[in-house]
């Protein structure tokens, strides 16, 4: 787990979304050459927009960098899913944020294979998932946020 997280006041523009992340690359890798980035931009998300970046020869460090989508604070709750991911990076589930942004994060990319539903099915695949999903859902998210509105509230 890596406590590197700053929140940076940088607002991407989801029509310049190279250029937005080269603002946060330079915040958060101010040694990478960026005359040697390279930029994926996924094409699955429903809401938000995804960039990954990384420098010649060095794929496996990419910083992905999600731009949620307009709108989308309506349906999801932004601050809750920061906490969340970070509760889940610190047992050890998921990645490490590097920074949030005004409309945004980065996030640490961690290289594997995306399930498909051909791959859920399989006898040597869904009964890890199971135990993965029992060991995560013994971890106390609504209880840590309950209380933490609470405090909150209170004073």
């Amino acid at each position: 787990m890596n406590i590197c997280e700053e929140h940076l006041d940088i607002t991407i523009d989801e029509n310049e979304i190279i250029v937005g992340a080269k603002d946060i690359i330079k915040k958060i890798r101010p040694s990478w050459p960026l005359q040697q980035l390279h930029f994926k931009i996924f094409t699955d998300g429903r809401t938000n927009k995804l960039v990954g970046v990384w420098y010649s020869g060095h794929y496996t460090d990419m910083v992905l960098i999600r731009i949620y989508g307009n709108n989308s604070a309506l349906l999801i709750d932004r601050k809750s899913e920061i906490n969340n991911i970070r509760i889940l990076n610190k047992a050890g589930y998921t990645h490490c944020i590097y920074a949030t942004f005004n409309n945004g994060f980065a996030y640490e990319f961690l290289e594997g294979e995306t399930l498909t539903t051909e791959t859920v099915r399989n006898p040597k695949v869904y009964p890890l998932i199971a135990k993965r999903m029992a060991e995560m859902h013994t971890l106390k998210f609504e209880f840590i946020n309950y209380i933490n509105y609470i405090i909150n509230y209170i004073y």
